[in-house]
């Protein structure tokens, strides 16, 4: 669809809506977090407000988008309406977290997310695969037409261009790599520490590969599902933990790491009061990677236990982030002539 074509059906746009770990604290955040029959509501509720004529959701634990073509110039607040009613926020509360692009910034944001420069792990490759999932989930509910498909999947080029051209995502930057680094941190090779791994979806199973590969041995593995469970622990060569046996078993370890999904903490000060009183002496450390989040805050607060979350953990693997700046501007500069070419070819507005 060319330029001349669009602008004889109107002025048709694309609009940004959303909040991620740039514009929310993780305690906000985690209110976003929503699952498969939230998201397919959420799209339903989209189909009331005609003029978004093409729609994207992108929803992670670290961000929630909407990406829209629209010929409405207020577009944009029509978004934010939708959204600050569908997570049970008031409109003007809901401004303070969120952001809103349009044209060609829009188009630049969305190319910088599916590359990983603008995840809070720079680099990280998961966000690639979770756009891609979006995609297709919008594909099925048939939300996507032509225009967002074509901006979609110059993303994608977008960011294999990054993978290729540049050493930004080398090292396999990720979260269960980076919890792993600090664990060795920690307690120095973690050969045979005694680790609590809670959680068997995406994240928990790149942590538990992480582990293996810095040669980890005294792994257990837990959670609802018990053949799950069963099934990572015997990949990695560690036991599982039946997960009606989690809270008494809490004091047998050194390092519990929890990255399950959950509406509410899994954990709570009670539970980790009594695991420390049956380990004197000995320091207890939680990596939390969930969102919303699996352990209480006020965990933190207990004498000889040490809680750090997904904001710690960020602050910690980006320490050495200045040595590659130069290469993320590189590769901004990039994708920003990319985004400008493209949004000219779809007679997108360029501010």
């Amino acid at each position: 669809m060319t330029g001349a074509s669009m602008s004889k059906k109107g002025s048709l746009n694309i609009y940004l809506c959303g909040s991620n770990h740039r514009s929310a604290t993780l305690e906000i955040r985690e209110k976003f977090s929503i699952t498969g029959d939230r998201i397919k509501t959420f799209y339903d509720q989209l189909k009331n407000i005609g003029s978004l004529q093409e729609n994207l959701f992108l929803n992670t634990c670290n961000r929630v988008e909407l990406y829209s073509i629209s010929p409405n110039p207020s577009a944009s607040d029509l978004m934010e309406d939708l959204m600050s009613d569908f997570y049970s926020f008031d409109r003007q509360e809901f401004s303070h977290h969120n952001f809103k692009k349009k044209g060609a910034q829009a188009v630049r944001h969305l190319f910088e997310v599916s590359a990983g420069l603008d995840s809070q792990l720079i680099g990280e490759t998961e966000i690639f695969g979770q756009v891609k999932e979006s995609y297709q989930y919008a594909k099925k509910l048939s939300t996507v037409g032509p225009l967002l498909h074509r901006v979609v999947q110059k993303s994608f080029q977008a960011s294999k261009w990054v993978r290729t051209h540049t050493s930004i995502g080398r090292g396999h930057v990720s979260i269960g790599n980076v919890a792993v680094d600090l664990a060795s941190r920690i307690f120095g090779p973690i050969r045979t520490t005694n680790i609590l791994l809670i959680g068997t979806g995406k994240v928990g199973r790149l942590t538990a590969k992480a582990l293996r590969s810095h040669g980890a041995s005294a792994v257990t593995v837990t959670g609802r599902t018990k053949k799950k469970a069963e099934d990572l622990a015997q990949e990695i060569n560690g036991q599982s933990l039946p997960f009606s046996r989690l809270n008494s078993s809490l004091h047998e370890f050194d390092i519990i790491i929890s990255s399950a999904s959950v509406r509410k903490s899994l954990l709570g000060k009670r539970e980790l009061a009594q695991a420390i009183r049956e380990r004197p002496l000995k320091p207890l450390f939680l990596i939390d990677l969930g969102v919303p989040r699996n352990f209480e805050a006020e965990t933190g607060t207990i004498e000889n236990v040490y809680l750090y979350n997904l904001d710690d953990l960020t602050e910690i693997a980006n320490q050495n982030l200045r040595a590659r700046m130069i290469e993320v501007e590189r590769c901004k500069k990039v994708l920003d002539e990319r985004a400008d070419s493209l949004s000219r070819s779809l007679g997108i507005c360029l501010s």
